[in-house]
């Protein structure tokens, strides 16, 4: 599969519009129209797995179709695709619209065949389509899902969870998938699943691509300060008491709350004394590059995280970072190269050795982090592969 970056075709369609034109046109004329829709260009390969699944229902009587466009858009051998275990790969549906789960198919498309199932459980929508999934797979992956307790599920099952929304799960809990395999990003989540004597492996993520050492700004007197209000667990008024009186060059707040939070919004007297600068988000990665490549202090909008994808971002392009004392960030973050806080009780964090936070941040992320970088695909392969023997 290709590894450009995902591309999501505003004209998408949706779920109904599909449902019309699986009544109303032959099945070859809905494959082809399935094909046009999703994939106007070589680097949308979004949706492909949805699109897979489809056409499965309705390939057995023009299967030429979907296995010459394969080989035209991505020059897929047929054979060599035959030769590829097979793998499902279940995932909140609202990861379809996010793509946040996608880094981590792409890498599994280098060594399976990966077939994507949407569910919509979150919503209230049961996963009954799922309960036959150990007829068709031996092997599964259910990502920030847990497999439903009602059905069976492939012998090889790896649950990939995150710490961020089951930190506080009791024992019992782990104990209903003991069955079950975990692939873990958080440290913290390792160790609980050891304790459970759970099958388990850590595989430490960090950002693809070469770590950024942003120099220049350590000349600034002051430092500019990026934070992103996501829900209320800080905002605005937790970041006030943090920066306190230190003297800062700006402060650029995004506002972009997860669904169901308020933003708070800086007084004006705030606005004017910290010189801060509300943004919205930008759909373009490289727009949020941009803003953090002038940034010097980035403050983690979250108590816990899963991976940690922001503050990652904001370390491989030069920041420091100010995070909750918790997993992930504490796995990456410690005093030497950031500030450790407590989002339960925010105080004043002193600023006057931030220029060498910064550096030694950098040198140590430009050099031994680099090397965790690269050991995350390297063992990407041998770790996935254990699971699925």
């Amino acid at each position: 599969m290709l590894n450009n970056p995902i591309r999501v075709n505003s004209n998408t369609p949706s779920y109904n519009e599909l449902f019309t034109y699986r009544i109303s046109l032959s099945k070859k004329q809905y494959i082809k129209k399935l094909l046009d829709m999703f994939f106007l260009n070589e680097e949308n390969t979004f949706l492909f797995n949805m699109i897979r699944l489809e056409i499965k229902k309705n390939i057995k009587t023009h299967p030429f179709l979907y296995e010459d466009w394969l080989l035209k858009r991505f020059g897929v051998n047929k054979k060599a695709l035959s030769r590829k275990p097979r793998i499902a790969f279940v995932d909140h549906s609202f990861h379809s619209k996010t793509a946040s789960s996608m880094f981590f198919v792409h890498e599994l498309e280098k060594y399976y065949n990966v077939d994507i199932f949407w569910s919509s459980r979150w919503k209230g929508v049961p996963d009954g389509y799922l309960k036959k999934l150990h007829k068709t797979y031996r092997n599964a992956i259910y990502w920030q899902i847990f497999p439903d307790l009602k059905y069976n599920h492939p012998i090889n099952t790896v649950i990939v969870p995150m710490w961020d929304s089951i930190w506080s799960e009791k024992d019992e809990f782990y104990e209903n998938y003991r069955q079950y395999s975990f692939l873990c990003f958080s440290h913290a989540l390792y160790k609980k699943c050891l304790e459970q004597k759970l099958s388990s492996k850590y595989l430490k993520f960090m950002p693809n691509g070469q770590l950024e050492n942003n120099k220049e700004s350590t000349n600034n007197k002051s430092p500019s300060i990026y934070f992103w209000q996501r829900t209320s667990e800080i905002t605005w008024t937790e970041v006030k008491k943090i920066i306190g009186g230190n003297k800062v060059k700006k402060v650029v707040i995004c506002n972009a709350v997860d669904p169901g939070f308020e933003f708070i919004k800086p007084c004006h007297e705030d606005i004017k004394k910290y010189n801060i600068e509300i943004v919205s988000w930008s759909e373009s990665y490289s727009s949020f590059q941009n803003i953090l490549k002038n940034i010097d202090i980035y403050i983690a909008p979250r108590k816990f995280e899963g991976i940690g994808f922001s503050f990652l971002e904001a370390i491989k392009l030069g920041c420091t970072i100010i995070c909750n004392n918790q997993s992930t960030m504490n796995e990456y973050v410690d005093d030497k190269v950031g500030y450790l806080v407590d989002y339960e009780n925010p105080t004043l964090v002193d600023f006057y050795d931030w220029k060498n936070k910064k550096l030694e941040m950098q040198k140590r992320y430009l050099t031994q982090n680099h090397s965790v970088e690269s050991e995350f695909y390297r063992n990407f392969h041998s770790t996935i592969g254990d699971f699925f023997k």
